[in-house]
Formats: structure tokens, C-alpha cells, sequence
């Protein structure tokens, strides 16, 4: 039998939200100042997002109708697209207040 792959949106999910996820991090690290317990904070929650997205690409391609699966592969990148505005608006405000 073979095995079955993961359907290509499912990949694509999963790989955007890796990227989005690291560039966050390098924007958050440029754009704010943060101690060691912050960055240990950011790791620990890349690492859970990004195993939210691993475990909905699995799903994904075990049961490709399953909603779940897809809710998973896609809300760590939503929330990393989020916190990437968040972080741009006060970086923003910091650094060029009263810009529109």
C-alpha cells in the first residue's frame, strides 16, 4: 500500500508558517529590546505554533476532509502574521510617531 502524502496546501501551511514565524522573530528582534527570558519566551512559542502546524499537516494528510487539520495548518500563520503587524506598529510609533 502506498503511503499517503501530504496534500500540497497542507505543505505549503506548514512551510509558510515556518517562514512567517522566523521572520517574525528576526522583526521582533530587530524592532523591540528584549532580555534573555523574552527570547526563551519567543522560542518556546515559535516551537508551539510551529508543532500546532506539524500536527495539522498530519491530520491533513491522514483525513484531507477533516476541518481541523486545515484550522491547525493555518491559524499558527495567522497568529504570527498578527503579532508581526503588533510589533511593526510600535516599532513604528517608537521610531516615526505621528506617520500615518
Amino acid at each position: 500500500m502506498k503511503a499517503a502524502s501530504v496534500p500540497r496546501p497542507a505543505a505549503a501551511a506548514w512551510m509558510a508558517t515556518l517562514v512567517l514565524l522566523l521572520a517574525t522573530g528576526v522583526f521582533v528582534g530587530i524592532g523591540t529590546e528584549f532580555d534573555v527570558g523574552t527570547a526563551l519566551d519567543a522560542l518556546l512559542f515559535g516551537a508551539v505554533m510551529q508543532g500546532m502546524a506539524t500536527l495539522g499537516a498530519l491530520i491533513a494528510r491522514r483525513e484531507p476532509r477533516n476541518p481541523i487539520g486545515w484550522i491547525f495548518c493555518v491559524t499558527p500563520g495567522l497568529v504570527a502574521v498578527a503579532i508581526a503587524a503588533g510589533t511593526y506598529a510600535v516599532w513604528a510609533e517608537d521610531y516615526h510617531p505621528g506617520a500615518p
